[in-house]
């Protein structure tokens, strides 16, 4: 499994933006993210890249576990290898 998120919860004060997400992603595989504006799509990527962290979950990428509340695991986003393009309407 090259990506994989189980139970990924994220809150920002009182305002919960991901609920237990979960998926997988196998290598050379294309996942979209869809969803209305204020969904979690965002909070989603930064979890993933390390920008964000979770309270609750677990994120493996290549098979190494990057984060896990759980275990106490949290690998910085420069040893991730995952590259991520902030959107902005001003471009």
């Amino acid at each position: 499994m090259e990506l994989k998120v189980d139970g990924v919860t994220k809150l920002f004060g009182s305002v919960t933006a991901l609920y237990e997400v979960s998926f997988e992603a196998e290598r050379g595989e294309f996942v979209t993210v869809l969803g209305p504006s204020g969904s979690g799509k965002t909070s989603l990527l930064r979890c993933i890249a390390g920008v964000e962290t979770p309270n609750a979950g677990t994120i493996e990428i290549g098979g190494k576990v990057v984060f896990s509340k759980r275990d106490g695991i949290e690998i910085p986003p420069e040893q991730r290898s995952v590259g991520m393009v902030y959107q902005s309407y001003a471009l």
